[in-house]
């Protein structure tokens, strides 16, 4: 069995949304039938580099997927809200995938990506992505106090604020034409993935294409899939 979670957007251990993606993983934790672990972006409303001040915050969920690493494989996608981290979860066994990942088995190819790359139009957010991974904001993580980059990401936080599209409609139109270009440049069965808070699942003669949605609702969802059920959206 494999799992799927995007766009989590954990801040304050105090939230009922941090407490039931706390207790989900403790969950997955004892669940032997799962053998793939995929949070594909977004899991945190912000994290940046392997500063022990983001450590140090999530160090309850941190824990929790280290004891799961022990016994599955953990995935870890970088997001556009916590990036870089690649340095701290590798070092614990967890893999990290900044941008896409493949891999086969007996249903097909799969790719997985956090979803912020799949719509090659939106040129001002791919060149703002490309800033957030240059050099220069890299020196940035690694040499300013965790609570002034803390500081910084806050204020240009704009989860809360707006969706990433508003018209559930629209979506639904942009996430056919995003997807079969994609799959006119990457070969694949299935494709998962988060980024943009509309949950769906299109299926075509060619491929089946799934986005996670977001936590940000009063809906907690997370994706499964195994041999006999196949796909399922499961309320947390």
């Amino acid at each position: 069995m494999y799992v799927f979670a995007s766009d989590v957007h954990l801040s304050n251990p105090k939230d009922e949304r941090y407490k039931a993606f706390k207790a989900w993983l403790v969950l997955v934790s004892k669940n032997k039938e799962i053998s793939k672990v995929f949070l594909m972006g977004d899991i945190f409303d912000l994290w940046l580099g392997d500063r022990k001040h983001f450590i140090s915050k999530y160090q309850d969920i941190v824990d929790i997927l280290l004891e799961i690493s022990k016994s599955k494989e953990v995935h870890i996608f970088e997001g556009n809200h916590d990036f870089q981290m690649g340095s701290f979860w590798s070092k614990k066994g967890i893999r990290v995938h900044k941008s896409f990942y493949e891999f086969s088995d007996d249903n097909g190819k799969w790719l997985l990506t956090h979803g912020d790359l799949i719509d090659l139009e939106d040129k001002n957010y791919l060149l703002l992505r490309k800033f957030f991974r240059s050099f220069f904001i890299r020196f940035l993580i690694k040499f300013l106090p965790g609570f002034i980059l803390s500081l910084i990401g806050s204020s240009i936080n704009t989860t809360d604020k707006k969706s990433p599209l508003k018209d559930a409609e629209l979506f639904k139109r942009n996430w056919r034409k995003w997807t079969e270009s994609l799959k006119s440049r990457r070969d694949f069965d299935i494709f998962v993935c988060g980024h943009y808070h509309f949950r769906t699942d299109l299926e075509t003669s060619d491929y089946r294409a799934l986005n996670l949605g977001s936590w940000l609702g009063s809906e907690y969802k997370v994706l499964s899939y195994d041999p006999v059920n196949k796909f399922q959206f499961i309320s947390v």
